[in-house]
């Protein structure tokens, strides 16, 4: 038989998990995750070197050999992962 968890309380003490974080979590800025879905997906295929060079151009990004995603209008992204906590008390 499979039990539902009803809160993340319980999800922590499964885990042994103290919610301690909370204590450093204090005047944090709140994270939104906003989920970006394509209304249309497309492949394209480029004959040759000059009609990616044309497609570039098109669409104002560079393409990369790669890679095989892209968003139009590209996504304005913003980087996280350089970023870190600092405590003022260190």
């Amino acid at each position: 038989m499979i039990e539902l968890i009803n809160s993340n309380a319980e999800q922590l003490s499964m885990l042994d998990i103290d919610d301690k974080w909370r204590e450093e979590w204090k005047n944090m800025p709140e994270y939104k995750l906003t989920r970006v879905v394509p209304v249309r997906v497309i492949k394209i295929n480029l004959k040759t070197e000059e009609d990616v060079k044309k497609f570039e151009e098109l669409i104002g990004q560079k393409l990369y050999p790669n890679r095989e995603n892209y968003w139009y209008p590209g996504l304005n992204e913003s980087m996280t992962s350089d970023l870190i906590y600092v405590d003022d008390e260190s």
